[in-house]
């Protein structure tokens, strides 16, 4: 079975894949120069909090929300981040992660999971970029 696209098609979704990766990079780099001076600590998983939204954060329908709660120590003081968590990404009570905090204000944290997703975003509409970029050079060949 063989499916037939015309190159315009493929120069379209190859811009989009190109637009794609900007956003992911251009959020990546903003993301990553807002927090340049953010020092690591390392937290420990403490709890799993579970909430229930009725609606209005989510705008939809009632769900329940989980929260990654971390303990982390800066200057001989505890302090607590959570991050909110699905349910296939979560690890166990007692694991580490790396904690990035502002050195004016420990309380302050940044997620690493949003340049992560940033990161794998670029990666995978790099990819399909280039699959667009191989396809349109094998419909000019058989043009």
């Amino acid at each position: 079975m063989t499916v037939s696209v015309d190159k315009k098609t493929l120069k379209i979704i190859f811009s989009i894949c190109v637009l794609a990766v900007a956003i992911c990079i251009a959020d990546c780099v903003s993301e990553i120069r807002a927090t340049a001076d953010y020092s690591k600590a390392d937290g420990t998983l403490v709890s799993i909090d579970r909430s229930i939204d009725w609606g209005t954060e989510s705008n939809t329908q009632v769900s329940i929300i989980r929260n990654k709660v971390y303990q982390y120590q800066v200057n001989q003081q505890e302090y607590t981040c959570q991050y909110r968590t699905y349910i296939l990404f979560q690890p166990k009570i007692g694991s580490h992660k790396t904690i990035y905090y502002s050195s004016s204000n420990p309380n302050q944290v940044r997620d690493e999971f949003k340049i992560q997703t940033a990161k794998a975003g670029a990666v995978f509409f790099a990819f399909f970029g280039i699959m667009m970029l191989v396809f349109m050079k094998k419909v000019g060949e058989n043009e």
